[in-house]
């Protein structure tokens, strides 16, 4: 989910961005070009870049990164994403490994070996990485898509929302109580509550675009209170918004990865929970309050003569 909405997925703005040589295109083009892509982008052909084609084709200037992510994890990407472009790999083929990787990752957790679970962390790990390729695919090959966003961010979301769980089950079966199952259970159940917050104020702001766009709504009329109020609050605002998202990602991977050198799985689990409660409790109010102030519009009954 990284950027404004989801930190975990901030590749997807280059998978959204419109690529420059497009709008040399026909509008008709561009759209017989998007339906086309789908999940046969696997078949591109194969191109001859360079790490350096990778770097120079990052467009992430004014995102709050996660730290994680920023030094760690997209950096690391970019040899993968040189190997997917030479193997003809597209964006959404990419996307479809990770898929196999995560799942891979998930299943080798569940077998219940020291050994499997060192594995296990390997390929999550390496599908981490993954998620930063496709984005980067897109931007090399100049094939972003709506649907690539659509397919990175639902990926994202199988793999984040029972990470915490199928974890609480691996340590529980190496001899850990009852409780860490709760634990987990509670980490995930925070992550998929503050994942439904995210996706309901997109769709809500986009059903307010569209029925401005067909006139469909007043003018709206800034509340006396609560436009003060934001401009007041802009900087905390900011901040749950964003910073906290951002620092939940260096919490969920970066913790892991702590975790696994210190033997504090446990811990980290308790620590995993509550910090998704914390981000939760104070994402929810800050949307609710954004999203009243913005969108608290008295729609014209579609009833009326």
């Amino acid at each position: 989910m990284v950027g404004g909405e989801n930190p975990c997925a901030l590749d997807e703005i280059g998978k959204a961005a419109v690529p420059v040589s497009w709008q040399l295109r026909s509008h008709s083009q561009i759209g017989l070009m998007l339906s086309a892509q789908g999940l046969e982008e696997d078949t591109v052909q194969r191109q001859n870049v360079r790490i350096s084609d990778v770097r120079r084709s990052q467009r992430l200037d004014g995102v709050t990164l996660p730290l994680i992510f920023n030094y760690i994890t997209r950096p690391t990407a970019w040899p993968f994403t040189v190997a997917f472009a030479r193997l003809g790999f597209g964006p959404n083929g990419a996307t479809a490994f990770r898929i196999l990787v995560t799942l891979l990752a998930f299943a080798a957790f569940l077998v219940p070996n020291p050994i499997s679970f060192w594995v296990g962390c390997g390929l999550f790990y390496f599908a981490l990485v993954l998620d930063h390729v496709d984005g980067q695919l897109a931007r090399l090959q100049d094939r972003a898509s709506y649907f690539g966003k659509f397919f990175d961010g639902l990926i994202d979301s199988l793999a984040e929302v029972p990470f915490p769980f199928i974890l609480g089950m691996a340590v529980w079966q190496q001899g850990a109580g009852p409780n860490i199952l709760v634990v987990a259970a509670v980490g995930a159940l925070a992550i998929a509550l503050s994942q439904i917050l995210f996706l309901r104020v997109g769709l809500t702001r986009k059903d307010t675009d569209q029925a401005n766009a067909r006139d469909a709504i007043a003018t709206p009329v800034p509340h006396p209170v609560l436009s003060r109020r934001m401009d007041r609050w802009s900087g905390i605002l900011s901040v749950i918004d964003n910073t906290i998202p951002a620092l939940a990602w260096d919490v969920r991977y970066g913790g892991f990865a702590i975790a696994l050198l210190s033997d504090g799985i446990e811990a980290y689990l308790y620590i995993y929970a509550a910090w998704h409660l914390l981000q939760l409790v104070l994402l929810l109010p800050s949307r609710i309050f954004r999203m009243y102030a913005e969108t608290d519009i008295h729609r014209r009954s579609g009833s009326a003569s």
